[in-house]
């Protein structure tokens, strides 16, 4: 029991050591540490900074790790940051994009933004067609994930403050880019 007579319970962390938690599940006591200060962790440093549009939303990193894609919910732009060179190619989407993704083989980008899901060659960052969603934008579609076979997207969908959809659109047919 806590201060306040709640049953509390315990469980054993990664180290061994026993924490803390209240009936709720909130961590009352650990050994573990946060780092105040992530500059002064001795594993860690920054190596460089790369600016993008007010209100970043959703960022993801191409399985190749050569690509960061960014967007914003503020700005109409996908980023496409080279993660050695931290240069940058942007290209303007749809309003509000909030979630982007890359297909398994990183050929291909979502973007999900107020017309839909926005599909982007991932080398060229030419638009090559839109999944048009109902209630996508501001107050629909959030974001976007693909299935590790790229055969499906899965985009969460809001209604309401307790309620919403997962959308899962299948690919019927193989996506070409750059080719006929």
């Amino acid at each position: 029991f806590d201060g306040a007579g709640v049953v509390t319970f315990a469980a054993q962390a990664p180290s061994g050591a026993l924490e803390g938690y209240d009936f709720k599940g909130n961590l009352l006591r650990s050994t573990r540490r946060l780092g105040s200060d992530y500059r002064g962790l001795a594993d860690w440093r920054v190596v460089g900074t790369v600016q993008v549009g007010a209100q970043a939303a959703g960022a993801v990193l191409a399985p190749n790790g050569g690509t960061l894609f960014v967007v914003s919910t503020r700005v109409p732009t996908l980023w496409a940051i080279d993660t050695n060179a931290l240069s940058v190619r942007t290209l303007t989407v749809g309003g509000r994009p909030i979630g982007v993704t890359t297909d398994p083989t990183g050929t291909l980008v979502y973007v999900v933004s107020g017309v839909g899901v926005e599909v982007i060659s991932a080398a060229t960052l030419a638009p090559l067609y839109v999944i048009p969603l109902q209630g996508s934008g501001e107050s629909g579609a959030n974001f976007v994930v693909a299935s590790p076979d790229g055969r499906y997207l899965y985009i969460t969908q809001p209604q309401t403050l307790t309620t919403g959809d997962v959308v899962v659109i299948e690919h019927r047919a193989p996506i070409r880019v750059g080719g006929t």
